[in-house]
């Protein structure tokens, strides 16, 4: 079994005439934390949507420019193995009328589809497993209750226990904290934490160091495309590296506990 997460091979993407990923090449492995940082327009969501192939990265004869599982061609298993994917955008799910209650918002994750539909059989192991993880993350209280009467926090584990459902290798969090407040912000950390000492991969995309879990160890920073710095999250989160990549004077620090701080 391959010890590799994904791999981009000098994967280009474009996205009308812009190079959304210009060239990129990363490696990760499984069990890796790892957050990918970049202002607005530098290509970390591209990147992510090429790696679900929701992006096509133009072919290259000599390479295939996307691994997966160590597999050149990403099936739709393999992707289900590989990756849980958690979008910040929440609009689709509050808009579909399938998307009933908590339960059926993760059920859905077991057929890839925004919400559950009649024909879909849901089997007795997928309910249980669907239960088991609105209770691990705290939320089987919302299991019967709308998207739109939870709060935020409530909402965003309700996406995180639909990730999980087929017990991926590794979740695909794109600006997660978009819109929570302080109690749905510590909610999610704490979830996180528990899902990355569990042995699953959190590949994080953000602006903000603050939603870095403490156990992220490598950060990669994108500007315009290209991966500019890719290293230990300590050596790369400076001041200097966040100042020339966001284009704003930024201090970095760090708690006694291992969160950074931006300001």
């Amino acid at each position: 079994m391959s010890t590799t997460l994904f791999e981009l091979r000098d994967a280009t993407v474009l996205r009308g005439r812009t190079r959304a990923l210009d060239g990129v090449s990363i490696r990760v492995s499984r069990g890796e934390h790892v957050a990918i940082i970049g202002p607005n327009g530098s290509g970390k969501s591209t990147l992510l949507r090429t790696l679900t192939r929701e992006c096509v990265p133009l072919y290259r004869e000599r390479a295939p420019p996307v691994i997966v599982l160590g597999e050149p061609r990403q099936d739709l298993a393999t992707l289900r193995q590989a990756f849980g994917v958690v979008a910040s955008d929440l609009t689709p799910w509050t808009a579909s009328p399938s998307a009933a209650d908590g339960m059926a918002i993760v059920l859905s994750g077991f057929f890839g589809t925004i919400g559950l539909w009649p024909h879909q059989p849901v089997s007795p192991a997928m309910r249980a497993r669907a239960a088991t993880l609105l209770d691990q993350l705290g939320v089987a209280h919302v299991a019967a209750r709308a998207l739109d009467t939870m709060s935020a926090g409530e909402a965003r584990r309700v996406m995180l226990a639909r990730a999980l459902v087929h017990d991926p290798c590794a979740l695909l969090l794109d600006e997660p904290t978009t819109g929570l407040d302080i109690a749905g912000l510590v909610e999610l950390r704490r979830a996180l934490r528990a899902i990355a000492a569990a042995g699953t991969s959190i590949v994080l995309v953000t602006h903000g160091v603050s939603d870095l879990i403490p156990e992220i160890g490598r950060t990669i920073l994108m500007q315009a495309g290209r991966i500019v710095a890719d290293g230990p999250t300590d050596a790369v989160l400076t001041g200097e590296n966040l100042t020339r990549v966001l284009g704003a004077t930024v201090t970095v620090g760090r708690t006694a506990d291992g969160w950074y701080l931006r300001y």
